[in-house]
Order: structure tokens, then C-alpha cells, then sequence
């Protein structure tokens, strides 16, 4: 199912000079464009395709390995031949199972994905594309924030080197467009949550 959502306000046909409604204090900074997030449908699985202005474009997370066919038909579907960024939040199969596909199939410019190992073919597959499209993986770092057209995102976690699960080691993502903002946050858990929260 598709869960797009336009975060720039259409104006009616009859007052073309219409603002956005004000948030009390408040300053919306000037953006350009829609940016659209697509829900791709895996069941309970993780896939989300981000869409900014000037044709750039994200994905976070690519789904188990069968997802592969529904989530590339999806993205072909929308005309989008490249991403910016493509991220796999922690490397369960339900998150990365389509990534090998994914970087096999489409340009992409940056890989993000936390520092941590795992020994499952998925796994596996997902470092073989990597390295076999000429990329690297970059390391989120707390902190960082990155821009998409007129929208960006900073990470905020993980902020560990070592947890005992490898959902919070997920890389927890906050987009910012406007006055609006959406956090991505894998499978983020209590450590990780009380860690992101310590840190304002």
C-alpha cells in the first residue's frame, strides 16, 4: 500500500497566495517542492522510500529477501533510477534483505549502515553488492546531518559501540522538511531510546 505524504500545502484554485497555517513560534524555513514518503508494503518487514526535490531520493531499509521483485517494481514505478542515499538500518533480514538488489539494480551514491557484523548470508550479500559497485559503507555518526534537495536528515543513533541486541544498533534517522520532521528508527529499543533521549 502506498502511504505518500505531501508535506507541501496545494493551493486551492481560487487563492493562489494561500500560506502555510503558522505553528506558534514557529519560523517555517523556506522549502521547495514536495517530499513524498511511500510505506513500500512487506508485510512486517521495512522499507521507505523517500522523495525530495530535484529528483533526489532515498531509501531506508530494503525488506526480506523475497520483497525483492515488489520493492523494485515499486521504486521503477516511480521513474527513479538512483538514490542519494540508501540505508540499512541494522543488518536483521526483515531490514536488508533486499539491498543486494537494491545497489545491484539502481545508482547509489552512499551507503549507511552501523558498525556491526553479522554472519548470515544476507549479510553477506548485501557487503558483496556493496563492494562490487565500487562503495563503502559510511558509519552513522550521532550528529551528522545530511541534505536532500530542501530536506535533510541527521542521525541520532546509535550512540554505542556494543549492545547486547542488534536491534539498537539500528541507525535512528530524523528528516527535516520545513516545520515538519519524521524520525525513522529501525528496531531501535529501550537502550537505544534512553540514550537518543539523554542526549536531548
Amino acid at each position: 500500500a502506498e502511504g505518500g505524504v505531501d508535506t507541501k500545502k496545494k493551493n486551492s484554485d481560487s487563492d493562489d497566495s494561500k500560506e502555510p497555517p503558522e505553528v506558534p513560534g514557529v519560523t517555517a524555513p523556506e522549502v521547495a517542492g514536495n517530499l513524498k514518503i511511500h510505506f513500500i508494503d512487506v508485510g512486517q518487514a521495512d522499507s521507505i522510500l523517500i522523495q525530495a526535490n530535484n529528483g533526489k531520493s532515498m531509501l531506508v531499509d530494503a525488506g526480506n529477501n523475497a520483497d525483492a521483485d515488489t520493492i523494485i517494481s515499486y521504486i521503477k514505478k516511480h521513474n527513479i533510477t538512483s538514490f542519494d542515499y540508501v540505508v540499512g538500518t541494522h543488518p536483521h533480514e526483515d531490514h536488508i534483505g533486499s539491498l543486494d538488489t537494491v545497489i545491484d539494480t539502481f545508482n547509489v551514491d552512499k551507503v549507511i549502515m552501523p558498525k556491526v557484523a553479522h554472519t548470515t548470508q544476507t549479510y553477506l550479500d548485501a557487503l558483496t553488492a556493496i563492494k562490487d559497485k565500487g562503495l563503502k559503507i559510511t558509519a552513522p555518526v550521532p550528529g551528522t546531518e545530511y541534505k536532500l534537495g530542501d530536506t535533510k536528515f541527521a542521525v541520532l543513533a546509535p550512540n554505542s559501540d556494543n549492545y547486547e541486541g542488534l536491534n539498537d544498533y539500528s541507525v535512528v534517522i530524523k528528516l527535516t522538511h520545513g516545520i515538519n520532521s519524521f524520525l525513522f528508527t529501525g528496531d531501535a529499543e529501550t537502550v537505544s531510546e534512553n540514550e537518543m533521549l539523554g542526549k536531548g
